[in-house]
Formats: C-alpha cells, structure tokens, sequence
C-alpha cells in the first residue's frame, strides 16, 4: 500500500520550477548522472537523474568503487575485486553478500535491497570469463513503491 502522493502547497507565488523541486525532494530528490558528461538536451556540462534512474547509477558508483577509493568517504564503496582471486564457493558467495549489503544500507538512499543473488561468469552463460554477477532486486522508496532489478558485473 503507498503513502499518499497529495502535496499540498501553502502559501502565495509558487512557481512551476518551485513545485517540481518541492515534489521531487518528496520522491528522493534529484542526483547526478553518472558516468558524468555533457547534457545534449540542455547543453550543460552535468545531467541530473530522478527515480530508479538515479537508484541504478548510484548503486553502480558504489559497487564498483573499492573502498579507500574516495578521499573524503575512505568508507564508501565496495572490496569486491578482492573475490575474483578466491575460490567462487558457498562461503565466498556468502562474503560477497555481506559486503554488497552493508555498503547499500550504508551509502545507498532512495531504495531498499531485496532479493540479492551472487553468480560466477560460467552460471551465466559466460564461459570462460572470469566474472562475479550481482543480482539485485530493489524497492524504491517513494509512495509507489516499485520494484525493479539490477545486474553489476565485477571483472
């Protein structure tokens, strides 16, 4: 069941763009894309995200950065690169697990992790490639409460 979706504005002289950035802080606000790049809609330098979008390209930042990567958050990120040298097993399996979803309960805002699954490139249909497949089935956290999936693949 979702929250209610009504806003209600009080006050005189809100403006369109005013409404916007008040209902999107409500959903989870904005945030940037990544990879970062030029906008070729607006000609700007940085392109801004909303919903799972933006829930998709933040889990991808956070997963493939190994953590100590980022001066200012020594913490963020994840050490999944340090899997691809030890046996792909059960225990392994269940280390990645743990890693993937203490970053996301820690770093990740905007969906909560619920269904996650670790498989080596050969599970996959990748044979021969050295790989780990992450699952993910998350919800938004917003008033509809979506529900989508995500693939992060460690090389």
């Amino acid at each position: 069941m979702g929250a209610n979706s009504t806003v209600n504005y009080y006050g005189t002289g809100y403006t369109e763009g005013t409404k916007r950035y008040i209902s999107d802080k409500l959903r989870g606000g904005k945030g940037m894309s990544f990879p970062t790049g030029i906008n070729k809609k607006t000609g700007g330098f940085v392109s801004s995200n909303t919903g799972i979008t933006k829930v998709k390209d933040a889990l991808h930042q956070l997963l493939k950065t190994e953590r100590g990567e980022r001066v200012m958050l020594p913490k963020f990120g994840c050490n999944l690169k340090k899997f691809m040298f030890q046996p792909l097993d059960s225990k392994t399996f269940g280390q990645i697990k743990e890693e993937v979803l203490t970053s996301c309960n820690n770093y990740l805002e905007g969906a909560t992790v619920k269904k996650l699954s670790v498989l080596k490139g050969s599970d996959v249909g990748k044979f021969g490639e050295s790989s780990i497949h992450i699952l993910l089935i998350l919800q938004l956290n917003d008033e509809a409460e979506t529900v989508f999936s995500e693939e992060i693949v460690v090389q």
